[in-house]
């Protein structure tokens, strides 16, 4: 995915976090102010990708940041559930067929990914099922309490930089990112879990805008 904005982690207390979003992608001349976004500063932030917590023992236990973080990233992309060599769901901890045994097919008519497909990784098979902004939004009120966002900065006479022309926005962004139109925002999460994880200061880029996961 296309990086759209730039994120800085500015400091973090106990439930909070505060930063600074950047424009810097003229595709993306806005400041997102949708909730989903904070969890989606989360989930880019975190200091395992999605690809590790596929298989990091800590995100199989769903009492876990990381098991809550795995789950945003599943309803955004859309999970892989974990089969034997015929399909048959897998216990994800355990990696043995639950039982009563039952294909992913069955298990999950009408779930599956009308565009995704099979794959493996060092533990299984894979499955994937299709995004689910429902659920996204869903786990996204279970860990952001609120998101604020403050005013526009580095924008000329405070303009909302939608209404800036091409040629105006090109020269705002051709800086260093303290030069980039940005706002800053305060996050509050349920639980200091969520944000303990977190490299702070730093500065991330991201391809998430704050919508919820496309349906295909």
């Amino acid at each position: 995915m296309t990086d759209q904005l730039k994120v800085s982690l500015d400091t973090r207390e106990d439930r909070t976090l505060r930063g600074h979003v950047h424009i810097h992608n003229p595709d993306t001349a806005y400041f997102p102010t949708e909730p989903e976004f904070a969890a989606q500063i989360l989930m880019d932030a975190w200091p395992r990708p999605r690809h590790v917590l596929e298989e990091h023992p800590s995100a199989q236990d769903p009492s876990t940041a990381d098991a809550m973080i795995k789950r945003l990233w599943d309803a955004f992309l859309g999970e892989n559930v974990r089969t034997d060599a015929d399909r048959h769901v897998l216990d994800p901890r355990t990696l043995r067929p639950r039982e009563p045994r039952i294909t992913v097919d069955d298990a999950y008519k009408g779930r599956l990914h009308p565009f995704g497909g099979t794959g493996s990784d060092t533990r299984s098979h894979t499955v994937q099922l299709a995004p689910a902004p429902e659920r996204f939004a869903e786990l996204t009120r279970e860990i952001v309490l609120s998101y604020r966002l403050g005013a526009g900065r580095n924008l000329p006479n405070g303009a909302d930089p939608r209404d800036l022309s091409g040629e105006e926005l090109d020269e705002l962004l051709d800086g260093p990112p303290e030069t980039l139109p940005s706002a800053e925002f305060t996050i509050e999460v349920s639980d200091a879990r969520y944000l303990e994880p977190l490299e702070v200061p730093r500065l991330i880029s991201t391809a998430f805008t704050g919508g919820l996961p496309f349906m295909p």
